[in-house]
């Protein structure tokens, strides 16, 4: 299937909120890491969820797909070409192979790469203009491109003697515009009252048709009765003060004529002698190239030949840099153009109306349906305003009546009927189930591609859940919609997915098609949310996994795997810190004080260095011997102990070194199944790396 959205090492990263004085001490920035790092692919008609506890970072990865939250790094390839997505794929596995070779080079070797790669990029400009000269055909349309051009020019031009070229009316726009303002309203008019006079007369028709409507629902018809009497009569006083026959703007009239006149005569004088400038300029260069193409093309030829063989040279003495160099640059011109992240980047600050522009185009094609139904719609709002506000934003429509249409259509779509007798509800007279399908219906309404679910049936009924998901799944099939279904419920996600992402403390730790991930877990922490699911079976035993401690705080990740403070199955490789494994060793000696009578030799345990421990101790090698034992017999209850990597004797004590923490990357452990997890190996000679890499 074609994919619609590629999400390439996300980061979203929120500021720690300190004190003045707190961050002048400190000096350093924390950051809260909501999402640090996850890449996924989501192709087009499937179902892909994210799963896991609240505060995993689900609804910040939607919200940053959407441009709702700012991305921090990372990259989000949305509705690229479908041509394009091989390129991309190719781009990125070269840039993994030769990452150890760059990371090798010496400065003069990037240096010598940077002046070769600008060289190389002159060059090829070039080629690209002598190209035609290997072929006759290409010399031939570029004399067919000036000659069209100039039989272009030569019809501006007799427009222009007729005085009826677009360029005229633009130059004479606003002394046009005030000559009609003298004719039809009096000189008493502004293009400013004039404005305010078809505003008034738009909201006019807007009441008379908002009052219609209210008639035929019997909603509010004396709101939009008084709002009818209101436009009307502020609609009257202005038009009573337009005078078209007054003898002052007649006079005006005249005068501004004649300047008309004088003025477009100027231009027209102008602008004719440039075409026939330019007119005469193609002429002659499209008669050098035709007799250049009867004389024949072989010096072009040999100019082509000569830069090939000049770019030959060039990537021969580049040095090693300049692969690296030249993937990076296409790469960057692949994310200026496509990535929702790397856009802003590459312009700089792009000015406000830039950025409402580019927002615009993704509103049209990705939408999102919140989680709470309550919240998600304003309560002064009727249902009409909140489906037709996201139409009206983007611009799709351009008056009430063409509102009216898509809007009824919408809520017919989601089950809302018949739509006049919703239209005009407020939020507080709808039921739950009934407000998240006003939710449904407005991202719906601009007919989008692509859909971030967050959590749309959490804060509902068991007996609306239901309706809701299969009108999701039914919307799915009859407008070929894409998911991003964000739940923390497995048992939904075993029903609706195509595929799963697990993801704990802003990473993905598991990644598949939706029942083997389900019916095969294989990372703890999928295991342990699977075990809490509840089965329909009444007599289906399972044993619940029952995570030890609370998650942990994203603004201080614990280091390897972040999963081990509370995983059940952890072991001595996963991560643990020397203040960790020093605590632990003292809640052992406390429990083993009456016996292990010989831990009492330790007299104390002090952390040095995040991966070292000094014991002291007057008999080293009785400590030495009391800790293996211990340890031996407590890796299983009490992984911490097991990430003591060596112990040596010194002068008055013990040297402990600690396994050093490696966070474990989300690696392929068979087709389509993705695990980061030390204790899972590949089950099949797979691809073996970051998914990142695809």
């Amino acid at each position: 299937m074609p994919k619609i959205l590629a999400i390439r090492d996300l980061q979203v990263w929120f500021p720690v909120r300190t004190g003045l004085l707190k961050s002048l001490v400190s000096g350093e920035r924390r950051w809260v890491r909501a999402v640090d790092g996850i890449s996924f692919d989501v192709e087009r008609g499937d179902v892909f969820c994210l799963v896991g506890e609240s505060g995993c970072g689900k609804t910040t990865t939607g919200k940053a797909i959407l441009r709702l939250n700012e991305a921090t790094g990372g990259g989000i390839l949305f509705d690229l070409p479908q041509t394009e997505w091989g390129r991309v794929s190719h781009i990125r596995r070269r840039l993994l192979e030769l990452e150890p070779a760059a990371a090798r080079l010496k400065p003069e070797d990037w240096d010598r790469g940077t002046a070769a790669f600008s060289t190389l990029r002159d060059l090829k400009g070039q080629v690209e203009t002598s190209r035609g000269g290997e072929s006759l055909g290409a010399s031939s349309r570029r004399i067919e491109h000036l000659e069209s051009l100039a039989k272009l020019l030569e019809d501006r031009a007799g427009a222009l003697r007729s005085g009826e070229d677009p360029m005229i009316a633009r130059v004479l726009a606003k002394r046009q515009n005030r000559l009609r303002i003298l004719q039809e309203y009096g000189s008493a008019f502004t293009p400013r009252r004039v404005r305010k006079l078809e505003r008034l007369e738009r909201e006019l028709k807007e009441a008379e048709y908002r009052l219609r409507m209210a008639e035929h629902a019997h909603i509010k018809e004396g709101k939009w009765r008084r709002k009818t009497r209101s436009a009307q009569s502020r609609l009257e006083r202005i038009r009573e003060t337009i005078r078209s026959s007054d003898p002052d703007a007649q006079r005006t009239i005249q005068e501004l004529s004649r300047e008309i006149e004088e003025r477009q005569k100027k231009v027209i004088d102008r602008e004719l002698a440039d075409v026939e400038a330019d007119f005469a300029r193609l002429r002659a260069e499209s008669q050098s190239l035709r007799r250049v193409a009867d004389a024949g093309s072989e010096p072009r030829r040999e100019e082509f030949r000569r830069l090939e063989k000049a770019i030959a040279d060039v990537r021969e003495g580049g040095g090693p840099a300049l692969p690296i160099i030249e993937l990076r640059s296409e790469w960057s011109d692949i994310r200026s153009k496509y990535d929702l992240v790397a856009w802003a980047e590459k312009r700089g600050r792009p000015s406000r109306r830039e950025r409402r522009r580019r927002n615009q185009g993704l509103r049209k094609r990705a939408q999102i349906i919140y989680q709470d139904p309550y919240e998600s719609l304003n309560p002064k709002l009727s249902i009409f305003d909140i489906v037709a506000e996201p139409l009206l934003a983007n611009k799709i429509v351009a008056t009430p009546s063409e509102a009216e249409a898509v809007v009824r259509k919408a809520l017919e779509d989601v089950g809302l009927t018949p739509a006049d007798e919703f239209m005009f509800r407020f939020p507080h007279e709808l039921s739950g189930g009934q407000r998240q399908r006003v939710g449904v219906a407005t991202a719906l309404v601009v007919d989008p591609d692509f859909i971030v679910a967050d959590e749309p049936v959490s804060m509902l009924d068991a007996s609306v859940r239901t309706e809701i998901l299969a009108l999701l799944l039914d919307l799915k099939k009859r407008r070929n919609l894409t998911y991003l279904f964000i739940t923390h419920d497995l048992s939904l996600a075993w029903i609706i997915a195509d595929k799963i992402a697990v993801m704990y403390l802003g990473k993905i730790v598991e990644m598949g098609e939706g029942p083997e991930v389900i019916q095969n877990p294989r990372h703890p922490y999928t295991k342990a949310l699977i075990s809490v699911v509840p089965s329909p079976n009444p007599e289906a035993r399972r044993e619940k996994i029952i995570l030890r401690g609370e998650r942990p705080n994203p603004a201080d990740v614990p280091t390897g795997c972040r999963f081990h403070p509370r995983c059940p199955m952890a072991v001595g490789i996963c991560g643990w810190e020397a203040e960790e494994v020093r605590e632990e060793l003292s809640r052992l000696l406390v429990e083993d004080k009456d016996t292990h009578p010989e831990g009492q030799v330790i007299q104390d345990i002090v952390a040095d260095g995040p991966f070292a421990l000094q014991i002291m101790t007057p008999d080293s090698g009785l400590a030495e011997k009391y800790l293996r034992d211990r340890i031996e017999a407590l890796a299983k209850t009490r992984p911490a102990l097991a990430a003591i990597r060596t112990m040596q004797g010194v002068n008055g004590g013990l040297a402990v070194t600690i396994h050093p923490a490696e966070e474990p990357p989300l690696r392929m452990v068979r087709e389509n199944v993705a695990v980061a997890c030390h204790l899972v190996e590949p089950e099949l000679v797979a691809q073996v790396g970051a998914v990142a890499a695809k």
